[in-house]
């Protein structure tokens, strides 16, 4: 079943609310347990997570759906709102592997391959999701769907088995 426009809209809006939300609650706890460590990759990549892609998130999600848009920039957004989903799950994983190498006892082969395993993933998942953009077109809702309405190719669906692939392997 397809979501209503009105009802993806307002979907959209509520996550963006709640993450806004969320980083309001767990200010505090923020300030006192990760300020606080040494520059290194883990602090790094947190703050990446937390202060970079949320405003991205907030762009992709609410621009195109609240505003009347020309089409160039319409065609913008389309082939900008992959970026958000690279750049968020790429430093999600990159914690994730920091915790698995942890967890390993730091044993180099298993570095050496869950890093090289992510690097490939990376450069599949960028290559196929450029691949996706140039096909991805976008167009103004006009009156009755204020925003942009987008058209990507069949075959958008493959970048994310590449994702998946370095999940399933941990």
């Amino acid at each position: 079943m397809t979501l209503p426009w009105p009802g993806h809209r307002a979907i959209l809006i509520c996550l963006q609310a709640f993450m806004i939300y969320d980083h309001l609650i767990t200010f505090d706890s923020e300030v006192s347990r990760i300020w606080t460590l040494r520059w290194r990759l883990p602090k790094v990549l947190f703050l990446i997570n937390r202060y970079i892609i949320p405003p991205m998130l907030i762009f992709d999600a609410i621009i195109p759906t609240l505003f009347n848009l020309s089409e160039n920039m319409c065609i913008f957004i389309a082939r900008w709102t992959s970026w958000p989903t690279i750049v968020s799950l790429g430093t999600v994983e990159c914690i994730l592997l920091l915790r698995v190498f942890a967890i390993s006892g730091h044993k180099k082969s298993i570095r050496y391959s869950l890093s090289a395993f992510f690097m490939c993933e990376m450069a599949a998942w960028v290559t196929l999701s450029v691949m996706i953009m140039n096909g991805t077109t976008g167009m103004p809702g006009g009156t009755f769907f204020p925003g942009c309405l987008f058209s990507a190719p069949v075959y958008f669906y493959a970048a994310w088995f590449v994702f998946h692939i370095l999940e399933i392997r941990l």
